[in-house]
């Protein structure tokens, strides 16, 4: 009777488990299936005089026939040289795709419109990810831009819009960036600061999940900071992380990419101490890490019970 109230027990928990992690990870694929317009690469950077290319991309798009987007940028730093058609639509049909740039250097906009062109039968939908289109900039000076998107629509073949997010980009050309050292037991990492005012050594706070640092200078003028915190030292989700100037909730653009995540912050010159709060640090293991060992060890405790169970019972 002992046996099998401990089978019982044991083919509970790995249902259970296994359950909580199907429910897991079915959810965590749909909130990435999400499709997402982005700037790639997320920081770019180059001299006064120069040119510079980046893309528009979408990822992670389902049946996607037709878009808008918008870019908008600071015409002071930045100048539009072309806009190019990318491959994403026309890759799903012959060619047939209506295309429409448009942009204002003096207001610092970018508009862009493509769609597929309707035949009998329509050619299929695009799937996927890939480029929309790319966009050549000529730096006139110094300083930064944040590459923002908005009024951005996609939609299906009758028209019927695609939920979807999207991610900014930086551009930054200003040389008074610093690479701040950070050892964390036996490794290092580096947290870099692009900034007009004079920055004080960062302070990592493990236990708090923090990263802190003060910024200075001269009244009456207006300074900025770019940060990049790696994921491997400091993460969250979006949506999740604390960002205070002087203890006060900060207006922070907050971007990532595959190695770092992005922090842009303005503020009026003095003194101030900016806090990054994320969610998870090293060496903590989240949830997502732990449970396929939970429910392993669940298999092999139920695949040892039963062994057991079928011995007994010859």
């Amino acid at each position: 009777m002992r046996r099998k109230s401990r089978l019982l027990t044991a083919t509970f928990v790995i249902v259970l488990a296994s359950s909580f992690v199907a429910d897991w990870f079915v959810k965590g694929s749909l909130a990435a299936e999400l499709p997402c317009i982005l700037i790639e690469p997320t920081l770019t950077g180059a001299q006064p005089n120069e040119q510079f290319s980046l893309n528009v991309t979408v990822a992670n798009a389902v049946w996607l026939w037709s878009y808008q987007v918008y870019v908008s940028f600071s015409p002071e730093v930045l100048e539009v040289v072309r806009v190019t058609e990318g491959n994403f639509l026309i890759r799903s049909t012959h060619n047939n795709t209506f295309w429409l740039p448009k942009w204002y250097n003096t207001l610092g906009l970018i508009q862009a419109w493509e769609s597929l062109v309707a035949e009998n039968p329509p050619p299929p939908e695009a799937s996927g990810s890939g480029e929309l289109f790319q966009i050549t900039f000529k730096v006139k000076g110094f300083g930064n831009s944040v590459l923002h998107l908005h009024h951005t629509d996609t939609a299906y073949h009758d028209g019927s819009p695609i939920p979807h997010t999207t991610l900014d980009g930086i551009f930054t050309n200003l040389p008074n960036s610093v690479a701040q050292e950070i050892q964390w037991e036996d490794r290092t990492f580096y947290v870099n600061i692009t900034s007009n005012s004079t920055v004080s050594p960062v302070a990592f706070d493990q236990p708090q999940k923090t990263v802190c640092f003060n910024v200075t200078g001269p009244g009456g003028t207006e300074g900025y900071a770019l940060v990049s915190v790696p994921l491997m030292l400091l993460r969250a989700q979006t949506g999740e992380w604390q960002i205070t100037v002087d203890a006060t909730p900060s207006t922070t653009l907050v971007l990532s990419d595959s190695d770092c995540t992005f922090f842009y912050m303005e503020y009026g010159h003095s003194t101030h101490e900016i806090r990054i709060v994320g969610t998870e640090m090293i060496p903590e293991f989240s949830l997502a890490a732990i449970l396929p060992f939970l429910v392993f060890f669940a298999m092999a405790f139920t695949i040892i019970a039963w062994k057991k169970a079928l011995h007994a019972g010859k």
